[in-house]
């Protein structure tokens, strides 16, 4: 199984950020050795990620860190992982949803000059 983990923060727009993942086989164990590949993108739109993630070291119990995760711009993500260990290369397929930040002060209309 793969698990993605995000990072604590809050995951904003245009900000690089780190996350983790965590495999374990089919008995639960934790897999501690793994290559990966990372792709990803933004399927409604059309195109791919705007950086290249990659695992850069595993962390242990399973848990590899993946860094240079970066969206720039709200909507449905895919990231998808492709991993190869000792046993398995299987690949697995994520999808993430960008928010903005809820609004926290009222938001008023104008009227339009001239309208009724």
């Amino acid at each position: 199984m793969v698990t993605l983990i995000p990072p604590p923060q809050a995951i904003l727009v245009n900000q690089m950020h780190s996350w983790q993942v965590r495999v374990t086989g089919a008995d639960g164990r934790p897999v501690n050795r793994a290559s990966f590949k990372v792709e990803g993108g933004m399927p409604q739109h059309n195109h791919g990620l705007p950086t290249q993630p990659q695992v850069t070291q595993a962390l242990g119990h399973g848990t590899f860190l993946l860094e240079g995760v970066r969206f720039n711009m709200p909507g449905w993500w895919d990231l998808t992982l492709t991993l190869d260990t000792e046993k398995i290369k299987d690949t697995v397929h994520f999808q993430i949803l960008i928010e903005l930040p809820a609004i926290k002060r009222p938001i008023s209309s104008t009227p339009k000059t001239g309208t009724k």
